[in-house]
């Protein structure tokens, strides 16, 4: 066969399955839907075969006799999946102020009764121990010093720097020159 001839021949026939094809499809499509019944039906005894029959058709003998309705649209699907979570929504308006709240109770008295007792150095240049003591029925709740020169100690003491009392502050100083060291004592009334 000549080769001019067999090209337009193997086109013709990829034509032809083409428009095949298309009108086959065209056809599926208009086709008429099923129609789905849920009754009235007859069910054959020993095979269970079951057949739709009319309103008022009888069954065949062997057969049982079951009403139903019509279903439109087919029979029901499976439930699908479930769909993914939404967004998260706007957020709500602020509430009301709630109601004020009762009055809480009175508290326990504070410290009252507070001063500060400086006392500095006197004597000569050099080691030195300075103490500061409270007033008479007051406890030393905090002290210090300003000292020029290296300060070796300073501790809670009584009265005559001794570090088992409460009444005082005591500063000790390795070196430094004459009133080179100032105590500070910070006095509270002794409350017991």
């Amino acid at each position: 066969m000549n080769k001019g001839r067999l090209i337009p021949l193997i086109a013709g026939a990829i034509a032809l399955l083409v428009v095949a094809g298309v009108a086959s499809a065209g056809h599926q499509s208009h086709a008429k839907p099923q129609r789905f019944l849920a009754g009235p039906f007859c069910v054959a005894k020993k095979t269970g075969a079951v057949r739709s029959v009319k309103a008022r058709q009888r069954c065949h003998r062997g057969e049982i006799r079951n009403r139903g309705v019509r279903v439109k649209g087919g029979l029901r699907g499976p439930q699908g999946a479930v769909g993914p979570r939404g967004a998260t929504g706007p957020r709500g308006a602020t509430g009301a102020t709630g109601p004020q709240g009762a009055t809480g109770a009175v508290g326990p008295a504070g410290i009252s009764g507070t001063e500060i007792v400086t006392v500095t150095s006197q004597g000569s240049a050099g080691q030195k121990t300075t103490t500061a003591a409270c007033p008479a029925g007051d406890f030393a709740l905090a002290g210090g010093f300003s000292a020029q020169g290296s300060v070796t100690q300073s501790y809670r003491s009584d009265a005559n720097g001794d570090p088992a009392g409460d009444t005082g502050w005591t500063a000790s100083q390795s070196s430094g020159n004459t009133g080179s060291l100032t105590v500070y004592v910070y006095c509270v009334v002794n409350a017991l």
